[in-house]
């Protein structure tokens, strides 16, 4: 996660990336996928990282990650 950013649960996939949520240095909720290698992935979100407006609105962070059956 970017600098600034707090880390609270991550999973891995069953394809090898990962999926990690926590806030962002902008104090918005965010979920990061990685690849296996450990880069970014560019396919998801916005270079690797998709956020929300919601903690200042409601208090709450994305403080655990549940993977579907279909890997989703």
């Amino acid at each position: 996660a970017p600098l600034g950013s707090e880390v609270l649960d991550g999973k891995f996939l069953a394809d090898g990336r990962l999926v990690v949520t926590g806030s962002s240095q902008n104090a918005k909720m965010a979920v990061w996928r990685f690849n296996g290698n450990g880069t970014p992935d560019a396919s998801f979100g916005n270079g690797g990282m998709a956020e929300w407006l919601i903690a200042p609105l409601t208090g709450g962070w994305g403080r655990s990650i549940a993977i579907q059956l279909d890997g989703k």
